[in-house]
C-alpha cells in the first residue's frame, strides 16, 4: 500500500503532529507499506532538518507552494499542478489530506485522479461562524461539497462525526479516530514542586477560537480580588497576539502574565514551569495541548465543551467551568490552590487515561484500519 499524506501547512515546528505522522510512516514501513509526507513548503528550515533526521527513510516533500487562497488564483493553480504531479508520479493507492485551504483544493483535484482513493481528516469542529447566521445552511452545504470526493472522513472526535452526519454526510463514510500524543516524550520527567504560587499555562494558537481574552479577564478579576500568588504564561503565536498584549497592558497585568512566544521544549515547560494548564476555547476538535498537559500529569482547568469532555472526564481528569464565564474561571483558581494535592491526584489519573486511550500506537492502528478498509472496499 502506497500512501501520500498532505499536511496542508508549511513545516515550521517539529512537534506533536509532525512526530505522530512520521512515527506513523515508520510504523507502516515496518509492515511493508509506504507513506510519504508532503508539507506546503518550509517556514523554519530547522524544523525540516529535524524531520529528515527523525525519519531518514520516509519520503518527505517540501516543494508545494506555502500560500494560496481565493484571491491568489495563480498560486492556487501552481499548488494544484504541483500536487497533481506528486500524486501522479508517486503512483499512490491512497491520498490523505488534512488542513484547509489545500484540503478543499485537493477534494476537487481528486476528480482528475479516479484511480486514487482519497481520505480526509477533520481536526476541528465545522461550526459556521460570522454574524450573518442566515448563511449557515449554505456553509453546511459547502462542507458537503468540500468533502464530496473523499472515500472516508476521519473525524478526531465523535461530536464532529455527528455534526458531519447532521450536515448530510453518509455515516458509512465517517469514522472517529482521536488525536494522539507521544506518551514517552510527554510525561512527568521530574518530581513536581509547588511553592504556593500557582503557575498557570496555555499553549496554542492565539486566535478567536481559543478565547484567550477570557483567561486574561479571569486573571484581572483575581488580581482585583487581592489574589497575588499566581502567574500565567501564554505560549504560542497567532493573529491576536498583539491585541492580547495590549489587553494585558490595559489592565496593568504585566507582573502576572508573560507572553513566552515560541517554545521548543513544551514537555520540559509543562514539567518545570506550569502547575495548572488552562484552556477556555469556544470549540475544539481533539485538543492536542490538553492531551499533552494531561500526559505530563499537569492538572487542567477547561471550558465545558464537547471537544474537552471527550478527552477528560469532569471531576476525574479535569476541572470545568461554563464556556464564556470568566467569573467562574476565576472562582475555580482559589479552590484549586486551597487543595492542590487533590488536583495533582486527578492529574495522575489523567496520565493513566491518556496512556490507555491516546497513545501513538493506538492511533496508528486505527488509521491503518481506515486505509485497509478504503483500499479493499
Amino acid at each position: 500500500m502506497r500512501i501520500l499524506r498532505f499536511m496542508g501547512y508549511p513545516i515550521s515546528n517539529f512537534s506533536t503532529l509532525e512526530r505522530m505522522v512520521l512515527a506513523q510512516a515508520k510504523a507502516l514501513h515496518a509492515k511493508g507499506h509506504q507513506m510519504d509526507v508532503a508539507f506546503d513548503g518550509i517556514r523554519r528550515p530547522a524544523a525540516a532538518d529535524a524531520a529528515r533526521v527523525h525519519a531518514p527513510d520516509v519520503g518527505l516533500h517540501f516543494g508545494l507552494p506555502d500560500q494560496f487562497g481565493l484571491r491568489q488564483p495563480g498560486a492556487a493553480l501552481a499548488y494544484a499542478r504541483a500536487a497533481s504531479r506528486l500524486i501522479r508520479e508517486g503512483r499512490y493507492d491512497i491520498v490523505h489530506v488534512y488542513f484547509n485551504p489545500s484540503a478543499k483544493l485537493l477534494n476537487q483535484l481528486a476528480r482528475l485522479h479516479p484511480q486514487v482513493r482519497f481520505v480526509r481528516s477533520i481536526g476541528s469542529t465545522p461550526v459556521p461562524s460570522g454574524r450573518l447566521r442566515f448563511l449557515d445552511p449554505l456553509k453546511r452545504k459547502r462542507w458537503l461539497f468540500d468533502t464530496t470526493q473523499m472515500r472516508k472522513l476521519i473525524c478526531v472526535g465523535a461530536h464532529i462525526s455527528e455534526m458531519m452526519a447532521d450536515f448530510g454526510v453518509a455515516r458509512h463514510r465517517l469514522v472517529t479516530v482521536p488525536n494522539a500524543t507521544d506518551v514517552e516524550r510527554f510525561s512527568r520527567q521530574v518530581p513536581h514542586s509547588y511553592d504556593g504560587t500557582l503557575r498557570l499555562g496555555f499553549v496554542g494558537r492565539m486566535n478567536v477560537v481559543k478565547n484567550i481574552p477570557l483567561i486574561i479577564e479571569g486573571m484581572r478579576l483575581l488580581v482585583a480580588q487581592g489574589e497575588r500568588n499566581l502567574h500565567l504564561t501564554l505560549v504560542g503565536a497567532g493573529e491576536l497576539r498583539d491585541e492580547l498584549i495590549a489587553l494585558v497592558a490595559q489592565h496593568q497585568l504585566e507582573p502576572y502574565i508573560t507572553f513566552a512566544g515560541h517554545v521548543d521544549d513544551i514537555p520540559g515547560m509543562l514539567n518545570r514551569d506550569i502547575d495548572l494548564y488552562v484552556q477556555a476555547s469556544h470549540n475544539e476538535g481533539c485538543p492536542a495541548s490538553v492531551i499533552e498537559a494531561m500526559a505530563c500529569e499537569v492538572p487542567v482547568l477547561l471550558s465545558d465543551i464537547p471537544g474537552h469532555r471527550q478527552v477528560a472526564e469532569p471531576g476525574v481528569h479535569a476541572t470545568y467551568f461554563p464556556p464564556g464565564d470568566a467569573a467562574a474561571f476565576a472562582a475555580a483558581i482559589p479552590r484549586i490552590q486551597a487543595d492542590y494535592a487533590h488536583y495533582r491526584a486527578m492529574a495522575t489519573a489523567a496520565r493513566r487515561h491518556i496512556v490507555d486511550v491516546y497513545s501513538i500506537d493506538a492511533w496508528i492502528s486505527k488509521e491503518l484500519q481506515v486505509y485497509e478498509d478504503v483500499l479493499h472496499a
